[in-house]
């Protein structure tokens, strides 16, 4: 059921989802939750568990739920306020002496306040469940992982491209250990989601056929344009080409690119942008002229039909190899950090999801919940699967729990 939020009299019960966008006062909804709290249930602040997602927004919001209750110890030895939701709790108080011995007691811990990072609140939970969740006490905390992701990238490239794969593979996939460290990085941050693997690899006689016949195709038109280039220009300068393509300084340009291509010390992969241009079927005549007919044309034509082969079998491969390395540096990095003793800030979210579904289980989540009797999650919308899960689990029920998010 939607109903519409009111920070003085929506129930503190349940779960909750507030929809606030920015610049619509969150940072004030919480303060004001917080507030209610401390007086309605009569929580300490260390029995109220507050989680952000940056340490500079953590700090902000101590700081506002600071101002909120003094504001309000002060609108409760005034009688009110000119704030209409501090006046409104101060009017309908049913014991203003004990609403402010409440808001005296919460002033004075409030630097206890679990106001926390995610990661701050999973690395909390890890410290003071060390026995449920199995952590160890001793674990270094590193706060930059690319030099292990680049030991894992260095080894896979070693293992399953440097010595597996043809060049013309590599070239058209276009693997390169920097580009793959962008994807493979990016990657790593989505813990849980599945790597969807091709349904049919190609076989290694496959890949082996399919590159001979290109390389063939390659050296007969690299051959063939030494032979047939002048010609080849004649034509292309003649009248009967589509003169949209072809004129204007268009034909030199195509055959210069050909000039590069065939001159060019690689694979000839990928091929050039106008090498269509130069085949059979590609060729475009203005009207009442036929396509002229020439074997360069056709070599052209037997290239670009070989790449297209080609491609597509590089294409499932590159997939193949994505999903791969995935999951080899999922396993590797894992693995390595356990031999060095080091966590890395996602893994103090994977590590408490993973107790959470361990065997001490029911004795963490049922030590978390006795600790914290409300909850109130800032920026829900930047929280992912594993951060739902974590959320989920602990406190899907016997927790007050508030989720405000921008639905942007």
């Amino acid at each position: 059921m939607v109903t519409e939020f009111n920070a003085l009299s929506s129930p503190l019960e349940g779960r909750n989802l507030i929809e606030a966008s920015a610049g619509t006062g969150k940072t004030y909804t919480i303060s004001a939750l917080f507030l209610r709290l401390v007086l309605e249930q009569e929580l300490g602040v260390d029995q109220i568990l507050v989680v952000t997602f940056t340490v500079s927004a953590t700090q902000e919001l101590k700081a506002r739920i600071r101002t909120v209750l003094n504001k309000a110890l002060s609108a409760f030895s005034l009688g009110g306020s000119d704030d209409v939701f501090l006046d409104g709790i101060v009017k309908r108080s049913g014991n203003k002496q004990r609403s402010m011995e409440l808001l005296r007691d919460a002033i004075n811990t409030l630097d206890e306040a679990n106001v926390y990072t995610i990661h701050g609140f999973c690395k909390r939970v890890l410290m003071d469940n060390a026995f449920e969740s199995k952590a160890l006490f001793d674990t270094e905390m590193i706060t930059d992982q690319s030099e292990l992701v680049k030991e894992v990238l260095s080894d896979f490239w070693r293992r399953e491209i440097a010595t597996k794969l043809p060049e013309e593979v590599v070239a058209y996939i276009g693997l390169k250990p920097d580009e793959l460290l962008r994807f493979l990085t990016k990657a790593l941050a989505y813990q849980d989601a599945n790597v969807v693997m091709p349904s049919a690899l190609p076989s290694a006689s496959e890949v082996d056929r399919t590159v001979a016949e290109y390389r063939d195709a390659f050296k007969e038109l690299k051959e063939g344009w030494l032979t047939y280039r002048g010609e080849i220009a004649d034509i292309f300068h003649g009248p009967g080409l589509y003169k949209n393509i072809y004129g204007d300084g268009k034909a030199d340009k195509f055959i210069r690119c050909m000039d590069e291509y065939v001159a060019s010390d690689g694979m000839g992969l990928p091929l050039f942008k106008d090498f269509k241009k130069f085949t059979t079927n590609g060729i475009k005549c203005t009207k009442g002229y036929n396509v002229p007919k020439h074997k360069f044309f056709d070599l052209c034509e037997r290239l670009y039909e070989k790449a297209c082969i080609l491609s597509d079998v590089a294409d499932r491969y590159a997939l193949y190899l994505k999903g791969e390395l995935i999951l080899f540096a999922r396993k590797e990095l894992k693995q390595r950090k356990q031999r060095l003793n080091v966590q890395y800030f996602d893994d103090l979210l994977s590590s408490v999801r993973d107790a959470l579904d361990g065997k001490g289980k029911a004795d963490l989540i049922q030590s978390i919940r006795s600790k914290y009797r409300a909850v109130l999650v800032d920026e829900f919308q930047d929280t992912d699967p594993v951060q739902y899960a974590i959320f989920s689990r602990l406190f899907e029920r016997d927790t007050i729990l508030f989720l405000i998010g921008d639905p942007k």
